[in-house]
């Protein structure tokens, strides 16, 4: 059977990267979002321009859905890559503490 290394502390800063890039596309999309409302509706009231407001408030809606969503669930795995990391010290702490407990109960049966 082969070895596995778990790196706890990669771990840890996989979720920490994985945030910070999320807060970063959030702060960008913001910014984005600030831009467009600068411009107004610019597409007027006649009716070509009715037409052009409804396909852009449908695209605008399911691009922003898209987006939130996406960012939310990138969010969701780094906690979870994050609780993985926890686990595996857990896991690590508890069988160095058993080993170290079955070792002084263990005879010296050496010759």
């Amino acid at each position: 059977m082969r070895d596995t290394d778990v790196d706890a502390e990669g771990l840890r800063q996989a979720k920490l990267n994985i945030g910070q890039s999320v807060q970063d596309t959030d702060d960008a999309l913001s910014k984005f979002v600030g831009e467009l409302e600068r411009f107004g509706e610019p597409w007027g009231d006649d009716d070509l321009g009715s037409l052009i407001a409804i396909s852009y408030q449908g695209i605008y809606a399911a691009f922003m859905d898209c987006f939130g969503s996406n960012l939310e669930l990138i969010d969701e795995h780094a906690e979870r890559i994050g609780t993985a990391a926890d686990d595996y010290t857990a896991t690590d702490t508890s069988t160095a503490a058993r080993t170290d407990r079955i070792a002084a109960n263990v005879p010296d049966l050496a010759l």
